[in-house]
């Protein structure tokens, strides 16, 4: 089946195919209805040191002053707010939107936190939540877990890229027009191929199967047609009706008599019969010549 065989069978089941738009319509307006708009709240969050961090006396930026150390306190403390406790503890307080906390080593201690959802004042409250968890895990790890940090070189944090309100991402809604279109032309589709076949066959007749002839087509070869029809040209037939036809002495000649052969007769029946009708004949004169002899004169 080409372009142009989809393209009339479309055409021929159109009534199907207005149906199948109709209800690709109406599930593109329920997507719109039901499926919720996602809502996204991010920030940025960055570990430096105190410009007195190398000496009071050659104080330095801190956004400069960027060793590695920094990037493996950062790796510390997003792992331990992406635990499975911490999340338990966000969920046991009604934070049960799903984020994301990513370590960005190319670009130094840098961390990314993402919250998603569809309750806009959610996602921007359970941000600010991750970012007070991040600053409480990062004194506890300079206060508690190690001790004798000297003071000028305490790490602290800078919070950055804060929106306060969150920001609606449409993908969903455009994923779930794109799955239901989709599937809406497929559907439409193979209900036109399907609902095509069984009209098709119910025209058929009930002789094995075999199309019904068209006005002016030669007739179909089926299970129960004779065959072919040869015809004649009249150019044929001319040429048919010139052949000579045989003379009647040729023929004579040529076709045998019809009827049985006389059998050959044995040479001692030849003679016997020869006896016997000159036997036959010497009769018939003796009898003559008596009755002529009796006549009166």
């Amino acid at each position: 089946m080409d372009f142009l065989d989809s393209i009339r069978l479309l055409w021929r089941r159109r009534l199907v195919v207005l149906l199948g738009i109709v209800a690709t319509g109406l599930g593109w307006v329920l997507v719109m209805l039901n499926v919720q708009t996602n809502y996204s709240a991010t920030a940025q969050y960055v570990l430096l040191l105190p410009s007195t961090a190398n000496g009071r006396a050659t104080p330095q930026n801190p956004i400069i002053n960027q060793p590695t150390g920094l990037v493996l306190g950062a790796g510390l403390i997003a792992a331990e707010v992406n635990s499975k406790d911490t999340v338990r503890n966000l969920a046991a307080r009604g934070f049960k939107d799903p984020y994301s906390i990513a370590l960005q080593p190319s670009s130094g201690p840098l961390l990314t936190i993402e919250v998603s959802g569809t309750d806009p004042h959610g996602v921007v409250a359970e941000r600010d939540e991750l970012l007070h968890r991040l600053d409480q895990q990062l004194r506890i790890m300079q206060n508690k877990e190690i001790a004798g940090v000297p003071r000028n070189q305490v790490i602290y944090s800078l919070k950055t890229a804060v929106n306060r309100e969150a920001e609606a991402v449409p993908g969903a809604k455009i994923k779930a027009l794109l799955a239901v279109g989709a599937a809406g032309a497929l559907a439409t589709l193979l209900a036109a191929v399907v609902v095509d076949n069984i009209v098709m066959r119910r025209r058929l007749p009930g002789d094995g199967g075999s199309p019904p002839a068209r006005k002016g087509s030669p007739p179909h070869r089926g299970a129960s047609s004779p065959g072919p029809v040869r015809r004649r040209s009249p150019d044929t037939e001319a040429q048919t009706d010139e052949r000579p036809k045989a003379r009647p002495d040729q023929r004579s000649e040529s076709i045998p008599p019809e009827g049985p052969r006389p059998r050959p007769e044995h040479p001692d029946a030849r003679r016997g019969t020869a006896a016997r009708n000159g036997a036959a004949s010497q009769s018939r004169d003796s009898d003559y010549s008596a009755r002529r002899t009796a006549r009166p004169r």
